[in-house]
């Protein structure tokens, strides 16, 4: 059987749908707010033949400048809308490791919503205390990957 074929797909405001991409620029942050990015993450979207199933499985997140990595202890993630998660950091890296009856299916299916089976949603929320100083206008790129455990 094939490996699982995973997609990304982010919306930047609860209002908006959801946008197959592999880059995002989640904007500019004020340590006032807290920093939200929403995520679906398909197994096998619109599969016309089935594939693995994706189990034991979570996501790496990481900064693209080691420097900025004191900022991942600032992250939470909130699970298909019920679970918050902490990353565990180690060094340069986060991981959010998901339950483990939490398994994206690789059957086949139409793409739609209603395939939940198939997806999860994901929500990176990115809160600074006041007290740490950041750069103003520092960009700070992340990169998120789908790990199995």
């Amino acid at each position: 059987m094939k490996k699982p074929s995973i997609t990304w797909f982010v919306r930047r405001d609860p209002e908006d749908s959801y946008e197959e991409t592999s880059d995002f620029y989640a904007g500019s942050y004020n340590q006032e707010d807290s920093l939200e990015i929403e995520f679906m993450v398909w197994n096998n979207r619109y599969g016309t033949e089935r594939v693995s199933d994706l189990k034991d499985f979570g996501v790496t997140v990481s900064f693209d400048h080691e420097e900025d990595s004191t900022l991942l202890k600032y992250c939470q993630f909130l699970l298909n809308g019920g679970y918050y998660l902490i990353p565990e950091v180690n060094g340069n890296e986060a991981t959010v490791q998901f339950p483990k009856d939490i398994v994206l299916s690789g059957a086949v299916n139409n793409g739609e919503l209603g395939s939940t089976d198939n997806y999860l949603t994901l929500k990176m929320i990115l809160t600074v205390p006041a007290s740490k100083k950041l750069k103003m206008n520092d960009i700070k790129g992340m990169t998120f990957n789908v790990t199995n455990l």
